[in-house]
Order: C-alpha cells, then sequence, then structure tokens
C-alpha cells in the first residue's frame, strides 16, 4: 500500500483535480460552481484501507487458495512525519503457515522466487544488519519471522509472478491490483468531497 503522502491514492492535486470535475459537470449542467474538499481525511483513509482489504486483499489471497480463510483490517497506522515511511495497513490474517511453507518448497517458481526476494531484501550490508535468514533453504530450517513469508506470497499474488524482485524493479508500469487502488480512492474522494465550509 503507497499510503496517503503524495502517492497514487492522494496527492497534493487530488482536491483540485476533483474541484476541476465538479466545476465541469456544473457548467455543463448551468450550476454554479462551489469549492469542495474532503470532509473528513480520516475516515476517507480507513474507507480506502477497508475496501483494498476486502475487495483486493482478500479475494487475492483467500479466494482460490486453501492457505488463507480470511483478512480483516484492524488499523490504518500512519507515521508522526513521512520522511522514511509512510501509511501501513494492519490486519488480522487466518494463513495456514505450515501449507503455505509446504506450497512454496514444492513449487521451482515459488522456490526461486522466494530465494531472490529473501537474498534482495535480507542481506546485511552497510547501515542494515539483516535477523531473517537471506536465502530459501536457511529461513525454513529456522522457522522465525514467519511475517516475511506472508508478505512475499502476498507480492506474488500482486505482481502476479514468483519473481517479485524482477516485478518490483519496473516499477513504471502499474499492476492491476495498483490500478484497481487508484479507481478505490478515486471513488472514495467522490464520496467524501463536500462543499467547503
Amino acid at each position: 500500500m503507497p499510503g496517503f503522502y503524495e502517492s497514487i491514492l492522494f496527492n497534493s492535486d487530488t482536491e483540485y483535480e476533483e474541484n476541476e470535475q465538479i466545476r465541469r459537470d456544473c457548467e455543463d449542467n448551468g450550476e454554479e460552481f462551489v469549492e469542495h474538499e474532503i470532509k473528513d481525511f480520516n475516515e476517507f483513509r480507513k474507507a480506502v484501507c477497508s475496501r483494498i482489504v476486502e475487495n483486493l486483499i482478500k479475494p487475492l489471497l483467500c479466494e482460490d487458495d486453501e492457505t488463507c480463510d480470511d483478512i480483516k483490517l484492524t488499523n490504518v497506522w500512519s507515521p508522526r512525519q513521512y520522511n522514511f515511511t509512510t501509511d501501513k495497513l494492519d490486519c488480522e490474517v487466518h494463513i495456514d503457515l505450515e501449507k503455505l511453507a509446504a506450497m512454496i518448497q514444492a513449487d521451482d517458481d515459488l522456490r526461486d522466487g522466494f530465494d531472490k526476494y529473501l537474498n534482495k531484501k535480507y542481506t546485511s550490508r552497510s547501515g542494515f544488519i539483516s535477523f531473517v535468514a537471506n536465502n530459501e533453504k536457511e529461513y525454513f530450517e529456522e522457522w522465525d519471522h514467519l511475517d516475511v513469508m506472508i508478505d512475499y506470497y502476498i507480492l506474488t499474488k500482486i505482481y502476479e509472478s514468483a519473481d517479485v524482485v524482477a516485478a518490483v524493479k519496473n516499477e513504471y508500469d502499474f499492476t492491476s491490483y495498483e490500478y484497481d487502488m487508484m479507481e478505490i480512492a478515486s471513488e472514495c474522494v467522490c464520496e467524501y468531497m463536500v462543499p467547503a465550509a
């Protein structure tokens, strides 16, 4: 999730662009234009995140797969400042970790993709000491930091590829998941825009 700070979900032009659409609609209908704004930004954020989880993430993980049977949004976390991180979704995920691990280990593409993912994200380097094994063999032997396996699996669904490292490199091609997120955010902007006081 890219968060709500200068992202595809919300940026400094979002309200302006929506107001331009409202202005055009008013002109077409012979009505007087009134400047609009998002009435409750926190509720807008929650609505977007809730729909992302229910309409995008849950179907990706739970509909065609026996490893996950439910996911629920529990919180939307936002940093005090956006210097180093952005908004995050906190979710409760009901997932069978043993089945997921067995599925990754049994599928050559998933196993190789997970190995590349661990190597790319969890190899210690200057300024970063990793506590996660950086290859799939050691990772499954240690059986620790299981959220990393879930993260990888979610990314395979989002990028529709076992090789998420290669998929993430191509940052200019939006996935259908990202287009769907933008559509959800756009719908919520329309719903939460009200005449400015």
